[in-house]
């Protein structure tokens, strides 16, 4: 299993009473909103804020505290590979007319399903299950058949799409239009452990670099909070979902659609987790 740290992607300082002024890598927002007319008690309780939207914390505390964010990721391969076949027809099934009357949007998604049988009887063959095998049709979109294989290996995978592409070629009414892919593994727990550990060592490493670059002494752990990586309240990892590569961070995948199927891309999952930590400044 790889291990791998990704640095942080920014800093925020809290440098006075207040809010402080956020400091900022090129490419993400900066926020600096005005202090406070009056400034609080340092016997007030202690506010803390959720971040906002985007990735930028918003730091709301009467102390002096850094915050920093830190990543981590680790690599396992794959438990289970799905791969999804849309298929472009050569066979305008609209044509079709069931008691000279056309076809019914439920007649018309049988026909289609019906035209497909030989594709499935092919996969059958490969000893695939029919519970691992999903046909999707319906009137407005290309039918797509899903493949699910347990303990995928690249061999088995190019097998799949050899026998569906010529399949498809000897029906005649249908023909590969694109392939996508998916993978993902039965327990995620461990490794959504392993890439936070990582995120918060990631952190704690670069928070002492800038504690020294300021020429500041850190204090006590305010709190710690898990990013989304993809702008998904939810999306605090990737594990197990349908991306089998790396998606920009500002970018949230299309749940209905797989990422394009390529032999040369490994057959594994990983996982990132995403950590800010935030620490009081000691007075010196």
């Amino acid at each position: 299993m790889g291990k791998s740290l990704i640095l942080p992607l920014f800093a925020t300082i809290a440098l006075s009473n207040g809010l402080g002024g956020a400091i900022t890598q090129p490419g993400f927002a900066q926020s600096q909103p005005a202090p406070p007319s009056t400034p609080p008690s340092r016997e007030e309780p202690l506010q803390l804020g959720q971040p906002n939207t985007g990735l930028s914390p918003q730091l709301i505390t009467p102390q002096r505290a850094v915050t920093i964010i830190g990543q981590g990721q680790v690599t396992a391969p794959a438990d289970i590979a799905q791969l999804e076949f849309t298929l472009g027809s050569q066979t305008d099934f609209s044509d079709k007319t069931s008691a000279n009357s056309p076809l019914s949007i439920e007649d018309k998604r049988q026909a289609i399903e019906t035209a497909m049988q030989p594709i499935v009887n092919a996969l059958l063959e490969l000893q695939i299950t029919k519970s691992d095998l999903t046909l999707q049709t319906n009137a407005l979109e290309s039918p797509k058949l899903r493949v699910q294989i347990n303990k995928p290996t690249q061999e088995r995978l190019q097998q799949i799409v050899s026998v569906v592409d010529r399949a498809a070629k000897a029906n005649r009414q249908f023909f590969v239009q694109s392939i996508g892919a998916a993978y993902s593994i039965n327990n995620c727990q461990p490794l959504e452990r392993v890439a936070r550990r990582l995120a918060i060592n990631d952190a704690q490493t670069q928070i002492k670099i800038l504690a020294i670059d300021l020429n500041v002494s850190l204090g006590e752990l305010l709190f710690a909070t898990a990013f989304p990586l993809s702008g998904s309240p939810a999306a605090f990892s990737n594990c197990g979902s349908k991306v089998s590569t790396p998606a920009p961070n500002l970018i949230v995948p299309d749940e209905n659609t797989f990422p394009p199927y390529s032999p040369s891309d490994p057959i594994e999952v990983k996982v990132r987790s995403q950590m800010s930590l935030t620490y009081t400044i000691q007075s010196r």
